[in-house]
């Protein structure tokens, strides 16, 4: 029974009870209903509590799933730079990053028209009908030097023709060399190579059999061992040398690599007259004056921030980009583009410098030249 503050009336079991009826607040019936009301009361409080309980648990499964679920998106962002590819990708997304454009149907057509129609292969390759290439920089302006090259006019962008030449004639070799040469590259890091490895030398095995042009090939052992190499303490770097007392390094370890790749590579099938396969070790001498001007042209700043070297990073790391950007220009292979003796032709380098340059590679390698 309680008493409110006024005094007013009594409440038993939820019953008005007057004053003078106290015996009648302990009678069976009331007792009863109390018990019963009491009864339910606390029904309504275990199944109060129970909800409560399972409402507290489903809020924390709740912020437990939305952090595995950060977590799991985080762990599928999209990453692709020079050193790493993750996440789930969006080849859309990933050519507004680079700022590289599709390989449109009318590009695809020019395409053919300067290969296919011209006789030098049957069709276009399957890695660029089936979208495995789907971007570029500066394709076109391949297909109008192939276009000068051959005297022949752009295909008509309506799909009609603009010449009447058949499909798979016979190819007329223009008296002049082609007008660019390719170049693709390897980093040594393993013994044998995968078909992920061949995806890039097979498509330029490919375009170089239907451009009829040089390839040089780039086997760049020295930016790994400045990103992978050690220091142990034997000669040779990988447990065979004699002497344990000496401190070495494995860079002999990835100019053998080269060497095994190289074998792997050979078999992609080039044209073995057109194509010099070189190791940065080996020919960097000769590319170093346009190593030096592109060292000049570019600060560490630029450089930290395409590839996100910083402090910490080796002095050879910043200054590998120009090696591999190198290549890419004609100046640096004045005897090979020409197919002459070095003393054979003094004009070499002036004539090697005005080719253009075609670089089949992937996505993630083209912050080195754009």
């Amino acid at each position: 029974a309680n008493v409110d503050a006024a005094g007013e009336s009594n409440r038993c079991g939820g019953v008005a009870v007057g004053e003078g009826d106290i015996s009648k607040a302990m009678s069976k019936e009331i007792r009863v209903q109390a018990g019963l009301d009491y009864q339910v009361r606390m029904q309504q409080l275990a199944l109060a509590k129970t909800a409560l309980a399972d409402s507290a648990a489903a809020s924390e499964e709740t912020n437990a799933n939305e952090s595995t679920n950060t977590e799991n998106n985080a762990n599928k962002e999209m990453v692709v730079t020079a050193f790493e590819v993750s996440g789930d990708i969006d080849y859309s997304k990933l050519i507004e990053k680079f700022g590289s454009k599709p390989i449109t149907p009318q590009l695809l057509k020019r395409l053919e028209n300067v290969t296919v129609r011209r006789g030098t292969v049957d069709k276009l390759h399957r890695f660029l009908r089936r979208e495995i290439f789907f971007s570029h920089r500066d394709l076109e302006k391949i297909c109008e030097l192939l276009e000068d090259w051959y005297g022949i006019p752009p295909p008509a962008e309506d799909g009609g023709e603009t010449n009447d030449t058949p499909m798979n004639v016979t190819a007329t070799k223009p008296d002049k060399p082609c007008p660019f040469y390719l170049y693709t590259g390897r980093g040594p890091s393993s013994q044998a190579m995968h078909l992920g490895h061949l995806v890039p030398f097979l498509f330029t095995a490919w375009l170089q059999k239907a451009f009829q042009c040089p390839l040089v090939i780039q086997m760049t052992d020295d930016e790994k061992f400045l990103f992978k190499g050690t220091y142990s303490n034997d000669d040779a770097g990988d447990g065979t040398g004699s002497d344990p007392n000496r401190t070495g390094d494995n860079l002999d370890h990835f100019a053998k690599l080269t060497m095994e790749n190289a074998k792997d590579i050979i078999a992609c099938g080039f044209i073995p007259e057109k194509t010099f396969l070189f190791s940065d070790l080996d020919y960097v001498g000769r590319m170093y004056p346009n190593i030096v001007r592109i060292w000049k042209a570019i600060t560490v700043n630029q450089v930290n921030g395409v590839f996100g070297f910083d402090a910490s990073s080796n002095i050879g790391k910043v200054a590998f980009p120009a090696i591999q950007a190198a290549p890419s220009f004609g100046s640096s292979f004045p005897y090979v583009l020409n197919q002459t003796k070095e003393n054979e032709a003094a004009e070499a380098n002036d004539t090697a410098a005005t080719l253009g340059c075609l670089i089949p590679c992937a996505i993630d390698q083209d912050p080195y030249f754009r």
